[in-house]
């Protein structure tokens, strides 16, 4: 697209070029052939409207899982200190109705029978403990996308600081009121110590100790290289660990580079649950937007 967008050649015949038709025409029916070009003028208040937007949007990884339905109820953990527990009822054979109720920190048992209460405490201890998390911009907008691939892909040392201070910037707006006992970092497959250092550097800001534990144990691919959730999953599944007793009971921060499928994410938020952490919150530098890898 960006070079259809900027050749000075026909665009029609630029398309037919790039799709491989040998068909001979001459275009005369575009702005590089001499039909009026459109110019548009940024307005200074839009360039700024679009500055603050870049600096205060933050994209959410929507990471949380609500637990399979049994006895008419399921439960949700989106957020640290947040449960959300649904409720089916059966009016009749052709009416159903749900309900979903909203509680921080824990439940009231007074909302529901004894019979109930005993059901969704069941549905609690199999939740998912990985809560929904924020990356810090979009992979490929603005300078993110070309700061992180220069890192990553061609050699260009840790991840800049500028990157590091989006990130703080996002963590600070959404997580001011989660008291954090352990940061961690994923594993890299290819990427060297990019992530850990820069894991290394936010924890030192935040004044959270930090952690090496977790480990992968075998090896995995890039997840770029696959190109459907399924196969996403099975090259990750079963790939980290982390010894017993180091998170157990703790709100943990885990940290990465980039958010792609989320399958990685989702792995090691199961493996940390297991391994009995109070809430996993994941936060990451950028987020894609559909195969921008």
């Amino acid at each position: 697209m960006e070079q259809y967008i900027y050749t000075d050649m026909p665009r029609m015949k630029y398309l037919c070029k790039f799709l491989d038709s040998d068909e001979q025409m001459d275009y005369r029916n575009c702005d590089n052939t001499n039909l009026e070009k459109i110019h548009v003028v940024k307005p200074p208040e839009l360039t700024k409207k679009l500055e603050d937007f870049r600096d205060t949007y933050f994209p959410i990884l929507e990471l949380s899982s609500w637990t399979t339905r049994k006895g008419g109820f399921r439960v949700c953990l989106p957020s640290p200190y947040k449960i959300l527990i649904e409720k089916t009822i059966q009016k009749n054979s052709d009416s159903i109705e749900r309900y979903v109720n909203e509680y921080k920190n824990d439940f009231r048992t007074s909302d529901y029978t004894y019979e109930e209460v005993e059901i969704i405490k069941e549905h609690l201890r199999k939740a998912s403990h990985l809560v929904n998390g924020y990356a810090a911009s979009y992979y490929g907008t603005s300078n993110v996308g070309a700061a992180i691939h220069r890192s990553k892909y061609e050699n260009g040392g840790d991840f800049p600081d500028f990157l590091l201070k989006k990130t703080l910037s996002m963590f600070g707006k959404k997580f001011r009121d989660v008291k954090f006992d352990l940061v961690l970092y994923l594993p890299p497959t290819k990427s060297g110590d990019l992530v850990k250092n820069f894991a290394m550097k936010f924890a030192s800001v935040i004044r959270v100790p930090i952690s090496h534990a977790l480990k992968k144990v075998r090896v995995t691919q890039e997840q770029k290289m696959f190109q459907n959730s399924y196969s996403k999953r099975e090259n990750v599944l079963g790939a980290f660990d982390i010894e017993d007793g180091i998170i157990k009971g703790k709100t943990i921060l885990l940290i990465d580079d980039i958010y792609d499928s989320g399958a990685t994410l989702k792995e090691v938020g199961n493996i940390l649950t297991q391994k009995g952490a109070k809430y996993i919150v994941p936060i990451v530098i950028a987020k894609t937007v559909g195969g921008t890898l």
